[in-house]
């Protein structure tokens, strides 16, 4: 595939976010809690989306800006949500 046609496949939020910042404005990676999820999957993901320097995974939710987890475990597990707030 090109890379027009992988843009393609790209979330709309992301399109915007990748335009209107650069890498360069970044000071620091985003810390990330992944709950179950595979922290090979969110590598991955970020591999191809070029981001794989700006995150950083923790395993101390309090450290976490971001807390990653599916909307079936958050439905499931109303704690991780009470925790994201």
């Amino acid at each position: 595939m090109s890379d027009d046609q992988d843009e393609d496949f790209l979330p709309t939020a992301y399109k915007k976010a990748s335009s209107n910042v650069s890498k360069s404005q970044r000071i620091s990676p985003v810390h990330v809690y992944t709950y179950n999820v595979l922290e090979a999957d969110l590598f991955q993901v970020a591999e191809v989306m070029g981001l794989e320097e700006d995150i950083e995974v923790t395993d101390d939710v309090g450290k976490a800006d971001v807390i990653l987890a599916s909307s079936s475990e958050l439905k499931q597990n109303p704690s991780i949500r009470r925790l994201g707030k």
